[in-house]
């Protein structure tokens, strides 16, 4: 049996009044709560409990930075549809919109050309269905761009887009899947 024993050395803390009884009884209680678990095993706990809430956090951020990146580029590619429809303008646009936005937010945006053309038909593809609209800006760009241009039956695109939400596949593991 392992004696308690306090740790060698000292320590200083200051508290406020309001927080004095409570500091005692955590030090009258030290035995007692270290018969049933060691410091090191509630520690081991405590910073399990964090890294978890860090890592769900994190989580939680990227997905809604995705879900902002995808509703932008469905944006863009409505706004390039309705100008050219509107007046008439012909594919040039796109490049002088892409060299026009890589300069003022740089080239690792994601306005190339090619992307400009992959989000107009972004938005053709899931304009007028709001269901599908919600499921993609749930999942990343690159899942998107390959479901869109493999899938071409609407149920199957369905599936793979849950399938992609529900178990995290990567690009590489949903064109692997397909």
């Amino acid at each position: 049996k392992v004696k308690f024993e306090w740790q060698e050395g000292y320590g200083a803390f200051s508290y406020s009044k309001s927080h004095v009884q409570n500091v005692i009884k955590y030090i009258q209680n030290q035995e007692q709560r270290h018969k049933i678990k060691t410091f090191q095993e509630e520690y081991l706990e405590f910073l399990e409990e964090i890294k978890s809430e860090v890592k769900r956090a994190k989580l939680n951020a990227a997905r809604i930075v995705n879900s902002e990146k995808i509703k932008l580029y469905f944006f863009i590619g409505q706004q390039i549809v309705e100008k050219q429809e509107r007046y008439s303008w012909g594919d040039s646009v796109v490049e002088k919109l892409s060299l026009d936005l890589k300069k003022e937010f740089g080239e690792a945006i994601g306005f190339s050309t090619r992307n400009l053309w992959d989000m107009r038909k972004f938005h053709l593809q899931y304009k007028n269905d709001i269901i599908m609209r919600q499921l993609v800006a749930e999942i990343p760009w690159g899942q998107n761009l390959l479901i869109m241009s493999k899938i071409k039956n609407e149920e199957e695109k369905k599936f793979y887009l849950e399938a992609v939400k529900n178990y995290g596949w990567s690009r590489n593991e949903l064109n692997i899947q397909i």
